[in-house]
């Protein structure tokens, strides 16, 4: 029974010691995020860059790889037919 009653108080004191760090920060102020923005996406177009249409790809990982090549061949199109373009091309290539 002294055991566990010594073992009991040794756990409680250890407990209580790290109870107490892991309650560490800083005071941050009233607003500490009184002057972030938040942030804003970029307008551009599918036909700024040539990876900007691989956002709409099933996989634009993939897309990204060949984004330049692809890019060159449809850059005479505009709007809904540069889309199909690279639509197509996506296509073209499954792996």
């Amino acid at each position: 029974m002294r055991k566990i009653l010594l073992t009991t108080a040794a756990v409680m004191l250890l407990a209580s010691g790290a109870w107490a760090q892991s309650q560490q920060g800083g005071y941050l102020g009233l607003n500490p995020g009184k002057e972030l923005q938040t942030a804003k996406i970029p307008a551009e177009t599918m036909t700024d860059s040539p990876a900007a249409w691989c956002r709409f790809s099933p996989e634009p990982s993939r897309c990204r790889s060949r984004a330049a090549v692809e890019h060159e061949m449809c850059r005479g199109k505009e709007g809904a037919s540069y889309a199909s373009c690279r639509f197509a091309m996506d296509q073209m290539h499954p792996y």
